[in-house]
């Protein structure tokens, strides 16, 4: 029985879903990592969605691929990124910092590389994460090694860049006011949120459960 209700709670049986968006409301986070079986992830929890529908509504900036949580990649609706960041985001930071700063990405090092994101990419402009990286190193900030892969997660985890629109073949980088209109919740109310929407989109499920995705013991 609890196997139905999952299956329900997540799209697969029942009434279908009206679309991309929706599926990414009841679900609040799919994981994104693999792009292409994400879009899939997306597509079949609402029959007769194509591919082309789920880019267009990525496209629209209806849904972002960034890091909400647990330091993996999500769908999830733009109008909810910020406020799951800020749930989420302190912690994860403390636990990437000793990696920041072994790649020499101190507080100075980000703060620049925010300064030329939020210069190169204002105006709804958009660069693909080649593109990102040479604006990077043009402004003598060095991506070798790991360093433009990591420069990239914290400046979506704090809220500077998400992935939106097709550049080519790949998702390009965009600045934050791609999601004009971000809900925004007190601590408080931003927990209870998260659980109430991370029963209703993978329930049955229990405290702990929804604890760990937001990286709390």
């Amino acid at each position: 029985m609890s196997h139905a209700r999952r299956f329900q709670a997540q799209g697969l049986t029942g009434v279908a879903l009206p679309g991309a968006v929706a599926v990414a409301e009841r679900m609040l986070a799919v994981q994104a990592q693999d792009y292409p079986a994400a879009q899939w992830a997306l597509g079949v929890r609402s029959p007769g969605t194509t591919l082309h529908d789920v880019q267009a509504v990525i496209s629209a900036g209806e849904i972002v691929r960034s890091w909400p949580m647990r330091g993996t990649l999500h769908f999830v609706p733009a109008r909810e990124l910020g406020w799951m960041q800020n749930l989420t985001t302190p912690r994860l930071l403390a636990k990437t910092r000793t990696i920041n700063e072994r790649l020499g990405l101190d507080w100075a090092v980000l703060e620049r590389a925010r300064e030329a994101a939020i210069a190169a990419l204002t105006g709804q402009k958009q660069l693909s994460r080649a593109e990102f990286m040479a604006m990077l190193r043009a402004t003598a900030i060095s991506t070798e090694g790991q360093r433009g892969h990591h420069m990239i997660v914290h400046l979506a985890r704090t809220g500077t860049l998400c992935w939106g629109r097709h550049v080519g073949t790949q998702q390009g980088l965009l600045l934050d006011e791609w999601v004009p209109n971000p809900r925004r919740f007190e601590r408080d109310e931003a927990l209870g949120e998260f659980v109430y929407r991370y029963f209703l989109g993978h329930g049955p499920a229990t405290l702990v459960d929804s604890a760990c995705q937001i990286g709390r013991p």
